[in-house]
């Protein structure tokens, strides 16, 4: 039973990182869209609440993931997998905790 749990871990954090990298791709886009898009003057002054929502958007959006793969962490344990033993979990942490060059530390 140790391999198939084992087997399975690294499945969802392949899939895990799959899904953040397919997320990027389309942020990066979205962004680049959106730069497209901006003309240099504006009728109505410049759009700064827009700029805040997407902080906050992300801000929410990372949030979810730390919690995610947290939870995901304390479930493998309770299956009797070690996720701190895994290069795999570490890489996905790293992803989840170091976003666009910033490092959130919270808890380690």
């Amino acid at each position: 039973m140790g391999y198939f749990l084992l087997k399975q871990f690294y499945i969802h954090i392949l899939r895990y990182v799959g899904y953040l990298s397919a997320m990027r791709k389309t942020e990066e886009s979205l962004r680049r869209l959106k730069k497209g898009k901006k003309s240099a003057y504006s009728l109505f002054g410049s759009n700064t609440s827009g700029k805040e929502e997407d902080d906050r958007d992300e801000a929410r959006i990372r949030t979810q993931m730390i919690l995610d793969v947290d939870a995901f962490a304390k479930d493998a344990e309770l299956l009797g997998v070690v996720p701190e033993r895994s290069e795999s979990f570490k890489a996905l942490k790293g992803i989840i905790y170091v976003m666009d060059g910033e490092y959130i530390r919270w808890y380690d």
